[in-house]
């Protein structure tokens, strides 16, 4: 499952995060799956998400071209943008 951290369009929804009352300026979720499923939470509380699963050693896997360093989610994607990749073009 893909999980994705995205800004909050609408800002009138509160932060979904326990007894925080601070208004959602992100909203976190599967970007293939219903919406009503997203988490929203406000900036301090997504910061502490993150720095949380940093402390537990939960990182994203990136996977980097080797032509020009652009970084991917995942490994077809950027297998897929090695094969075309401008900067291959001058190594050949």
């Amino acid at each position: 499952m893909r999980c994705v951290i995205t800004e909050q369009p609408i800002k009138s929804v509160f932060c979904d995060s326990y007894n925080c009352r601070n208004r959602a300026a992100w909203k976190i979720g599967n970007p293939d799956g219903p919406g009503q499923l997203f988490m929203q939470l406000c900036h301090d509380c997504a910061v502490s998400l993150i720095e949380s699963g940093k402390e537990k050693g939960i990182a994203a896997e990136v996977f980097a071209c080797e032509h020009c360093g652009k970084e991917f989610d995942n490994e077809k994607s950027c297998k897929m943008h090695s094969i075309r990749c401008p900067e291959r073009k001058g190594e050949e």
